[in-house]
């Protein structure tokens, strides 16, 4: 298995010798590897004294790889509009090593130390290589919240380090009520990170200003660090949850529920999938706190089809407005008569993204439904209302865009090969991932 690590690691350093379809073979091999021949045992590989990967970091490492590929290929046209694309590249590099190590890492000061510092190579390509002039308010939006949860989540790890030390895994050796009086402190920025109702605000403004490698990596990985936080830590705090855990599930699936009809408002393709991403969080969110078996399997299943959901939706959005030049609803109509391609894909991403059978996300959502319920019956309101509401904004979004008469005139111009193996490679894991489901849970 460290063998199968270092495989994928060196894998983004032979990208640019590689030909789409061999680069695509090599991802789609090392997957089928991933399902059949590496499933993981219970417990830690130990890669270091500070380094390790059990299920669930070995999960988003390979999320992460994949989802930097496939935001290379869809960034590739920066290299001919004049764009700095040796600075692009070392950012992305950057990033992929703060990811990699927040997820690889069982000390609390590393942790904390690269899922901060994130943030300034994800900053620097919002305001670097964004669109609009607002981009500079986005990224300063994204940085005050992500930094007014940063102080509180240092706090929170100093004091845990003096009752258990460093290591993550040492924690669950000690008492848990020592733990809850830290909950907020500690979960307040991964909620920020996630993001959770009520700190969502900078999410919509990033994903809106940001270039499409920005959107991918943000909604397919960044959101995902929050997640993976959150679910490290969880058994920290059982004594707390089991006291104040139906107040606290109960917000959020409003929150989600709320989100999910603010989602059906929105005439921008980028704010509506933006917005789709707090919904989703939010049955996230419900899972992980239910303190179920259910809801901790649902949550690691529906981060990893979030992300490639997401990822993929943002994709295609962006391949619309390279060739229209706007993300509005209002504007955009009839794009199967033109693209009767992309229709076809945008089908299967929305799909999946109500969580229809065959992919993963339905797996994801029934798990989470199970922990949720077997909480309290009474959540089947809000989650049946999320259920529908996501089918509604999903269903809305693409018949929208793909029927009535196209009428704008632009230098319009089919799918190419390299965009067809960027949905498609999102689409991928999505149905493997399925074959061989007890590799997670």
């Amino acid at each position: 298995m460290l063998a199968f690590l270092m495989y994928n690691f060196i894998l983004i350093f032979l990208t640019p010798f590689l030909t789409f379809l061999n680069f695509l073979s090599l991802l789609s091999i090392s997957l089928f590897l991933w399902v059949f021949y590496f499933p993981l045992e219970e417990g830690v590989l130990n890669l270091s004294l500070i380094f390790g990967v059990d299920t669930l970091s070995y999960a988003l490492v390979y999320l992460t790889l994949w989802i930097i590929y496939l935001g290379l290929l869809s960034s590739w046209n920066l290299s001919k509009e004049g764009y700095n694309f040796s600075l692009f590249l070392f950012l992305v590099c950057l990033l992929m090593v703060t990811l990699l190590f927040t997820f690889l890492t069982y000390n609390a000061m590393l942790f904390y130390f690269f899922f901060e510092a994130s943030l300034v190579p994800l900053l620097m390509l919002i305001i670097g290589y964004g669109y609009q002039p607002e981009k500079l308010s986005a990224g300063m939006y994204m940085l005050f919240y992500t930094m007014f949860g940063s102080l509180p989540l240092l706090v929170g790890l100093l004091m845990m380090m003096e009752l258990g030390g460093l290591n993550f895994f040492y924690y669950n050796m000690f008492s848990q009520e020592l733990y809850s009086y830290l909950f907020f402190l500690i979960y307040f920025a991964f909620l920020i990170k996630l993001p959770g109702y009520l700190v969502h605000l900078w999410l919509p403004k990033a994903h809106v200003e940001a270039p499409v490698f920005g959107s991918m990596i943000l909604a397919g990985v960044m959101l995902k660090m929050g997640g993976y936080g959150m679910l490290r830590l969880i058994s920290l705090f059982t004594g707390f949850l089991v006291m104040y855990g139906d107040l606290i599930l109960s917000f959020f699936l409003g929150g989600g529920v709320i989100m999910s009809f603010v989602c059906l408002s929105q005439s921008d393709l980028k704010a509506l999938v933006a917005y789709s991403s707090v919904g989703h969080m939010s049955m996230f969110l419900g899972g992980l706190l239910s303190l179920s078996n259910y809801g901790y399997m649902g949550a690691l299943l529906i981060m990893l089809a979030h992300g490639f959901t997401s990822s993929g939706l943002f994709s295609i959005v962006n391949m619309v407005y390279e060739r229209i030049h706007t993300r509005s609803l209002l504007m955009i109509r009839g794009l199967t008569l033109v693209l009767p391609s992309i229709s076809f894909l945008w089908f299967i991403l929305s799909l999946s993204n109500m969580a229809a059978p065959p992919f993963l996300n339905l797996l994801g959502e029934l798990y989470l439904s199970f922990g949720i319920v077997s909480f309290s019956l009474w959540y089947m309101v809000p989650l049946g209302f999320m259920f529908f509401l996501a089918a509604s904004y999903s269903l809305y979004m693409y018949s929208i865009s793909q029927h009535g008469k196209f009428w704008l005139f632009s230098n319009f111009y089919p799918l190419d090969i390299k965009e067809y193996l960027i949905l498609w490679g999102h689409i991928y894991p999505l149905l493997v991932l399925m074959l061989n489901i007890n590799l997670m849970v």
